[in-house]
């Protein structure tokens, strides 16, 4: 049962090994020790609540291992002929997260293994660095060439991960009694980044308004960044969220109402 985690600990244990031959970093040296101690645990014959364990290590070490080179993108402002490569590498390692869940627990969902919170910081990983990707080349000049059919298909799929993350959750029960904070959970915000995903997510749309024909029945752009934008400068406003911006949102939302 546990193999399938094996084989994929293994690999990045070697990556993280190679990488030390040439970098002598504390996160990959920290990283390949988080490996050898769930390839350990793997020996074992795992029970269902251990293997949940398990997958939610695998899922973290991922995440971690994955954001050095996300990092590393973003300082390198996302560099033409490498970006595409590595940011499919990083989504292929990320996705190997729930192809894991599926083999180990096919009957159990992504939420119910990993948690809401893991589940969200996939989605939020994906989209957010699609929208750094899409923000770097639309504000380059000398990258306006780039901004052409798969600039707006990697916007519109930023979009959809972090729409992902924003309807994960429900339950405001656990904040009865602060309406504040009631109210922020009804619109989908749980956390600082919960509000930062909504304003990518909006700015995002506002780029789709400004290619015809991105408009279908079934995602519409400026609806969609009207509703988030909105909802971002409600939260925003709130006393409990003070500090945060909302001039260019409603920058935003005005040129999307016009």
């Amino acid at each position: 049962m546990t193999t399938h985690i094996t084989e994929r600990l293994n690999q990045i244990h070697k990556l993280c090994e190679k990488a030390l031959i040439s970098n002598d970093d504390n996160v990959l040296k920290q990283l390949k020790d988080k490996c050898t101690c769930s390839i350990d645990v793997c020996k074992k014959t795992p029970s269902e609540e251990s293997l949940i364990e398990l997958l939610k290590q695998y899922a973290q070490i991922v995440l971690d291992y994955t954001y050095i080179d996300e990092t590393k993108l973003v300082d390198e402002l996302f560099p033409q002929d490498t970006c595409k490569e590595r940011i499919h590498t990083i989504f292929v390692w990320i996705d190997t997260i729930e192809e894991l869940v599926k083999k180990c627990l096919p009957e159990t969902s992504m939420v119910d293994c990993l948690g809401h919170e893991l589940v969200e910081c996939i989605n939020w990983r994906k989209g957010a660095l699609l929208y750094m990707l899409c923000s770097t080349i639309n504000g380059d000049s000398n990258r306006e060439d780039q901004i052409n059919d798969e600039f707006y298909m990697n916007v519109k799929q930023g979009i959809e991960y972090l729409q992902q993350m924003l309807t994960g959750r429900t339950n405001t029960s656990e904040w009865e009694g602060d309406q504040d904070a009631v109210n922020l959970v009804n619109m989908g915000i749980y956390s600082d980044t919960h509000l930062l995903s909504m304003m990518y997510a909006g700015e995002m749309c506002y780029w789709l308004c400004n290619k015809p024909g991105q408009s279908t029945s079934d995602f519409n752009p400026k609806v969609i960044g009207q509703d988030l934008l909105s909802k971002y400068i409600a939260c925003a406003k709130l006393p409990v969220m003070y500090g945060w911006s909302t001039d260019k949102a409603e920058e935003f939302v005005k040129v999307m109402s016009s």
